[in-house]
């Protein structure tokens, strides 16, 4: 009897749908992920304006972690972060999160602040007073809104939530998803 070592058609296909099932368990994870990392997308929810001393303050801070995110330092970020944060989104969580959301738009080619705002009760959140800031972003191979969400915890401004919120164009007209 011949037995051949090649990989039969039917092996393949198995291989193949293999293939496929781990990629689609990796998006359900990270889709996961996103939701218990608070990391992804939100509902809408209005932010009032502050003060302009208020408003300059946070956007210095956002736009300090917006640095360190931008040079995969993303641990410095969640040592940092609210106790909300890190009781909700384990370190490893939350930097391989970060990281899978940055991956699909590729390197950052540039940044407009559009808004600073503040709230003092957020859906889904313990109350508190909370601050975010809201930038154009364009990236390698997208153009997205990023949101940082602050609380104010022990007299500092501290990351409760990192935001990407894909943009895309339907005849003409920018679209949020």
């Amino acid at each position: 009897m011949v037995t051949s070592t090649m990989p039969t058609a039917m092996s393949r296909a198995v291989a193949a749908s293999r293939s496929a099932t781990a990629a689609s368990l990796r998006l359900i994870l990270l889709v996961l992920l996103c939701v218990a990392c608070r990391v992804g997308a939100t509902p809408a929810f209005v932010f009032e304006p502050g003060s302009p001393q208020d408003e300059a303050a946070v956007a210095v801070q956002v736009k300090d972690i917006l640095r360190l995110l931008d040079s995969n330092e993303t641990g410095v970020v969640w040592d940092a972060a609210s106790t909300s944060l890190k009781r909700s989104t384990p370190r490893p969580a939350f930097i391989d999160t970060v990281k899978s959301l940055r991956d699909s738009v590729g390197d950052l080619q540039s940044r407009t602040l559009k808004g600073v705002g503040f709230a003092t009760d957020i859906p889904d959140s313990a109350p508190g007073r909370y601050a975010a800031a809201f930038f154009e972003s364009r990236f390698a191979q997208a153009t997205v809104e990023e949101k940082v969400v602050l609380v104010m915890q022990d007299g500092m401004w501290r990351v409760a939530g990192y935001f990407i919120t894909k943009r895309f164009t339907v005849h003409g007209d920018a679209v949020k998803t």
